[in-house]
């Protein structure tokens, strides 16, 4: 039974629409349009109208796959699962066989792209990185190419370093310890590498009693600094005046020694 075009009208996407036999049907870019001469009355076997449906199906996937990878870069299986919501799998592969040709499918490249960031940014641990991968369509050879590139990652200093820039001192409490070990296990880190680490990292840490002290005697110096400025700055720098903050500060409890050390670097600044 031939098929007729009956109407040809142009969409707001700049494509022209295909009425046969007063129905829409399919939508072509200007290229089909013109290759195939297309005009109202034309008359169509079925062979004829399945060769234009498929050709016209396969450039709408092709540009839409353009478009995709305008943006984003994808592996073959990704963009193939995106493709087929909308296409046929025939209709695809033949678009992913050609993007392929052109070099824009590569998914060698996009994998160890990929595993650079991962490492890089995400500070996943080898065994992660496989994982995600393997979650994104790469298969297991490029998987292991890639590896390859990354066979001197030194995993027990990541985790260190982990340690040291996101945790720290507050390790020594039981809670952050056990989040942190939550974390890194999630990056794909192994338990025993995560312990010995938090060990070392725990044992060069300064006494805690030592840290108390120090951070006491820095917050009595800066208040010893900020009353003299605040209450005795006017008067400063004559005897009588300096005379008047000590006696001042030592009947709040301010001992002598801290509040002459403190004096003596103002007095030096006002120099």
């Amino acid at each position: 039974m031939l098929r007729t075009i009956t109407a040809l009208k142009e969409t707001k996407q700049g494509r022209m629409a295909v009425f046969f036999d007063d129905v829409f049907d399919f939508s072509v870019d200007e290229e089909t349009l013109v290759r195939h001469k297309l005009k109202v009355g034309q008359k169509f076997t079925p062979e004829q109208y399945e060769q234009l449906k498929s050709e016209t199906q396969y450039q709408k996937a092709k540009e839409k796959a353009f478009s995709l990878l305008s943006y984003k870069s994808f592996p073959r299986r990704q963009l193939k699962e995106r493709l087929e919501r909308d296409f046929s799998e025939d209709c695809v592969e033949d678009v992913l066989d050609r993007l392929q040709e052109l070099g824009l499918l590569n998914d060698a490249d996009y994998a160890l792209r990929c595993a650079r960031d991962l490492f890089a940014l995400k500070h996943y641990a080898p065994s992660r990185v496989r994982q995600e991968l393997a979650a994104r369509g790469i298969g297991s050879n490029d998987i292991e190419d890639v590896m390859e590139e990354f066979s001197d990652f030194d995993a027990s200093a990541a985790v260190l370093g982990l340690l040291e820039r996101k945790y720290g001192d507050s390790l020594r409490e039981e809670k952050v310890r056990r989040r942190a070990f939550a974390a890194l296990m999630r990056l794909g880190y192994e338990p025993d590498d995560i312990r010995a680490q938090m060990a070392q990292l725990l044992s060069n840490l300064p006494p805690q009693e030592e840290e108390q002290e120090e951070a006491k005697e820095r917050d009595t110096l800066g208040e010893i600094r900020a009353l003299l400025l605040k209450k005795y700055g006017s008067v400063l720098g004559n005897q009588k005046g300096n005379d008047r903050a000590i006696r001042g500060l030592m009947r709040k409890g301010y001992h002598y020694g801290e509040i002459r050390q403190i004096l003596n670097e103002i007095l030096e600044e006002m120099e």
